[in-house]
């Protein structure tokens, strides 16, 4: 028994106990009374097994960019919950994701990236229109994922912007450490310095509505030129707020949106083992910022910038990995004031692994019903809403 009075579960963890609600009492509680997911949730092969099948195979992944998939034809491929997919655009410019198998003799379909009129099996030839399925038929609709965060950032214009920037990383760390330490700002005094500069410690707030995602704001930004010049013209549209905010949204389970006035900036999260997780880096910026003068300096710098502050990231979760390692650490108590969204992702990530389905509520919002259901299951009781952050930034949208 431990000092807030949960049992914890055996060492090493069943992979059955995944899957049920008693591995996870002392995290369902609120968050001022939580302690984080358990050590096995972060090192255990098990238990990634059986996270890779009821979070990744069953959620909205994000895997890139309309814009790689500009035209009719245009192919790219890309790998959910161990599947290798193909992304493709058909003739009608509709997206489409499906297995990259083929249904004859079992032959991998594609190995690169391209436009095809014919998706063509390299075996014997099958042919395969550039229509497919998703890796879960039965997933809620995209929309109701999202929750409210569309509107929250309307006055973006996210589809046109265009990929600036890319580089691949292998992080020696469980995705999750990842995703926790994105979303909470407890940390940057010590591990980001020169980030501090452009979004100040106590300009933080929450910023949540219902939905499967978490969030922050920077508000306002700061200027630093000493430390990276943000000048690129603002994108289209934006007025008022907005244009003087970062937005830091974590969309679940696995890209994390870095989202200032002239660019985007993401980490696409593809899990590989319990402690090894492949980052795709990535800066996209509107086309009307690359007409401006010094446009392609000032993109690099940018890059440059984001990419200093990931790798001060992954100095820090690989520390983390290595910790959890340790049979004396038995999961630690989370704080209110910084660590909800932890908390919120944390949660997530149990209600997927226990099969339910369930949209967290926005700050100071009661638990919304249930929005979508599995057959035959009952209905969910959610745990009990942490107070509000009376603080928190409204939408500027």
């Amino acid at each position: 028994m431990s000092s807030d009075g949960f049992a914890r579960p055996r060492r090493p963890l069943a992979r059955s106990e995944a899957a049920e609600a008693v591995t996870y009492r002392a995290t369902r509680v609120p968050v001022d009374l939580a302690t984080t997911l358990i050590p096995d949730a972060y090192r255990s092969t098990a238990f990634f097994e059986e996270e890779r099948e009821r979070v990744f195979g069953r959620s909205w992944v994000c895997v890139g960019y309309t814009s790689q998939v500009d035209a009719p034809g245009d192919t790219f491929l890309a790998t959910v919950a161990g599947q290798s997919l193909i992304i493709t655009r058909d003739r009608a410019g509709r997206l489409h994701a499906f297995y990259n198998v083929c249904r004859h003799r079992g032959s991998v379909l594609c190995t690169e990236d391209g436009r095809r009129d014919v998706i063509r099996c390299p075996y014997h030839a099958w042919g395969y229109a550039l229509d497919g399925r998703c890796l879960d038929p039965d997933a809620p609709p995209l929309m109701e994922w999202l929750g409210d965060l569309p509107q929250r950032l309307a006055g973006f214009p996210l589809a046109a912007l265009r990929l600036a920037g890319r580089r691949r990383y292998e992080v020696r760390a469980n995705w999750k450490l990842i995703a926790e330490n994105f979303v909470e700002y407890y940390h940057l005094p010590w591990v980001h310095p020169e980030l501090c500069t452009v979004s100040g410690f106590d300009d933080h707030h929450r910023f949540q509505g219902p939905g499967m995602y978490t969030g922050m704001v920077t508000w306002p930004l700061s200027q630093a030129p000493a430390t990276v010049d943000l000048e690129l013209p603002p994108m289209p549209g934006l007025v008022g707020e907005p244009a003087r905010t970062g937005y830091w949204i974590l969309v679940f389970p696995s890209v994390a949106l870095f989202l200032l006035p002239n660019h985007l900036f993401t980490l696409l999260l593809q899990p590989e083992g319990p402690t090894l997780t492949v980052e795709r880096a990535d800066l996209l910026v509107h086309p009307s910022a690359l007409k401006a003068p010094g446009a392609e300096a000032k993109v690099a710098a940018i890059y440059d910038f984001w990419a200093k502050v990931n790798d001060q990231d992954i100095r820090i979760v690989e520390g983390v990995q290595q910790g959890l390692q340790s049979r004396a650490y038995p999961g630690g108590r989370m704080c209110f004031r910084f660590e909800e969204p932890v908390h919120r992702l944390q949660n997530m990530v149990i209600d997927l692994m226990l099969g339910e389905r369930r949209m967290p509520p926005g700050d100071g919002e009661e638990a919304l019903p249930q929005l979508w259901t599995d057959p035959g299951a009952g209905p969910v009781t959610p745990p009990e809403s942490a107070p509000p952050d009376k603080s928190r930034l409204t939408s500027g949208s």
